[in-house]
């Protein structure tokens, strides 16, 4: 489904995309988080908790009913099948709560979509812009290490299960980098910001 207005926003894991879309908020762009939908989906009643619960059995389930996220987490990564199942299950759900939100949001400039899996799953989106936030990967790695407290083992895995960065990089038509300051990243999403209304006004003019 294609609107003009529609932005993808996409990075790896502990690449900063979720200060990004914060400092495109504090803007008062309008944010669609795919992580923030699926979370709200996979909650107890929700058709992804329901889905998960038919398909991966109780063993993913606390005692009161929660999901267990960290073990679905960790039996996803380590098993390239439960990960496809997995999204096979959310991913449409997903995108049919993420383009209903977006149709109700008629006055913004235009609509930033959050997707962490957006080049993985390139074929069912269509953006006008797609904006990359890129960071070395060294840099990387010691963020999400220090961010989820999580071993080197399962953190080597995630990266590995994400499309590398040159293939994000070949989508990109906005690049954003993170290997400096907060400070820096705000002045260059004010800056993106201020470019894509000059290219939203004068595309309106034509």
């Amino acid at each position: 489904m294609f609107d003009s207005r529609y932005i993808g926003l996409t990075g790896g894991i502990a690449s900063g995309k979720s200060s990004v879309s914060h400092f495109f908020s504090e803007l008062d762009i309008p944010i669609i988080d795919a992580d923030y939908i699926a979370k709200k989906i996979t909650e107890p009643k929700q058709v992804g908790y329901q889905a998960i619960q038919t398909h991966f059995g109780d063993d993913f389930f606390n005692f009161d009913g929660m999901l267990d996220r960290p073990k679905l987490k960790k039996a996803i990564f380590s098993d390239p099948k439960k990960r496809q199942l997995l999204e096979s299950l959310l991913h449409p759900l997903i995108n049919k709560e993420m383009f209903q939100q977006a149709q109700k949001l008629k006055q913004s400039p235009y609509i930033l979509f959050d997707i962490p899996l957006l080049i993985e799953n390139i074929k069912k989106y269509s953006f006008q812009h797609i904006i990359v936030v890129d960071i070395k990967p060294e840099e990387q790695k010691k963020r999400l290490l220090l961010r989820d407290n999580m071993n080197q083992k399962i953190a080597n895995q995630i990266i590995q299960t994400q499309v590398p960065q040159t293939q994000r990089l070949k989508y990109a038509t906005c690049l954003i980098d993170n290997n400096g300051s907060l400070e820096k990243l705000s002045q260059q999403v004010f800056n993106l910001h201020q470019q894509l209304l000059d290219d939203f006004s004068n595309s309106h003019r034509h």
